[in-house]
């Protein structure tokens, strides 16, 4: 089965179940809930945890029902079970346990953190900055709350909001490596492209090895259309970071402007891999339709004179997907009028009546 065809046979099942999958908080370790244990002990949460990490979610959901059982009001046994039936697809059912657990135990500001995500997955960008307020209320230094409030601000387009959200995070959190990266994303899509490459250059002094730092060089050079110095710089980011779409794609484009068509479809092909393991792996969000949307909308340009009917497909599903994402509650507009990833979209006459869209719900 080729790329494409696997991809949509994982969007099929995630419109099948009704609900979009969960990044969930695979760092969060047991032994960090200790304010919370009431009942359950963190020897008894351990297996279930580990169960989880290693996939076996058959075996974890089974260990996280018998917790819940033993201990049907202890927020952490339920909470642990909502884990588990978010990485195993069971996304209803993961946000039932996430109420339960804040009806129990409303004044521990992880909780309100737990749920955030969720919804901000599900790109319910509102519901989620309400959990993610009532987590930094709870808890003022509570880094990834704070974070996390500022990227639901930002794909509803606030980006001023949400870069002065992501500095707060900083001065809580300096030099964290996501956190800088998010600061450069809301640079770029503020148009702010100068100091997106400045604030990159300055990621890289303090760690050459940190993600997204070559990315926001290499979104300047190709924003100035000097591509050779972009292909140069998306390179560096890829043997960072392999699996960067953003520099996949910023490279194919590149590719394609300098005339090397085959090297384009290979970055396209590659990204189209990257985007599908994200959906297996439960990183779906919202707004991931118009990733999608970029990624056709790029393929597009990478087809040759005689391949017009595919180049035709691919601008038809871009627009399909641009559409769904709107509707899905993407509301970053003013960067998607200047996202280069889209510009064939924005040359295509069924622009204006995208554009329509975009002011019948701004």
């Amino acid at each position: 089965m080729n790329t494409l065809a696997k991809m949509l046979v994982i969007l099929v099942s995630i419109a099948v179940s009704g609900a979009s999958a969960v990044a969930v908080e695979q760092d969060r370790k047991v032994d960090e809930t200790d304010v919370t244990l009431l009942g359950v002990t963190r020897e008894e949460l351990v297996p279930c945890y580990e169960a989880m990490m290693r996939g076996e979610f058959h075996k974890a959901l089974e260990l996280a029902d018998e917790l819940v059982e033993k201990y049907p009001d202890d927020p952490n046994a339920i909470n642990q079970r909502g884990r588990v039936r978010a990485m195993a697809g069971n996304y209803l059912g993961a946000l039932e346990d996430a109420n339960r657990v804040l009806e129990l135990q409303p004044k521990y500001f992880g909780w309100w953190m737990s749920r955030g995500y969720l919804y901000l997955n599900f790109g319910y960008f509102e519901l989620a900055a309400s959990d993610f307020e009532k987590a930094v209320e709870l808890n003022p230094k509570d880094v990834a709350s704070l974070s996390r409030l500022g990227e639901c601000r930002r794909w509803q387009g606030r980006d001023s909001e949400a870069l002065e959200l992501y500095l707060k995070a900083d001065k809580l959190a300096p030099n964290s490596p996501d956190i800088q990266a998010f600061i450069g994303a809301a640079l770029s899509h503020m148009g702010e492209f100068k100091k997106a490459r400045t604030h990159g250059k300055n990621m890289l002094k303090v760690n050459p090895g940190w993600e997204g730092g070559h990315l926001l060089i290499g979104n300047y050079h190709r924003h100035i259309e000097e591509f050779e110095k972009a292909i140069e710089d998306y390179t560096r980011e890829l043997q960072i970071h392999p699996k960067s779409i953003g520099a996949l794609l910023g490279r194919a484009d590149c590719y394609t402007r300098t005339g090397d068509k085959a090297s384009a479809q290979d970055d396209v092909e590659a990204a189209l891999v990257a985007q599908a393991t994200y959906f297996t792996e439960k990183f779906w969000h919202g707004w991931s339709h118009y990733k999608l949307a970029a990624i056709f909308a790029l393929r597009s340009t990478t087809h040759d004179e005689n391949e017009k009917t595919k180049a035709a497909d691919d601008l038809d599903r871009a627009f399909s997907l641009m559409t769904q994402a709107v509707n899905r509650g993407f509301r970053a507009f003013a960067y998607m009028k200047q996202d280069h990833d889209i510009d064939a979209l924005r040359e295509d006459t069924r622009w204006s009546e995208l554009m329509k869209l975009v002011k019948e719900v701004e």
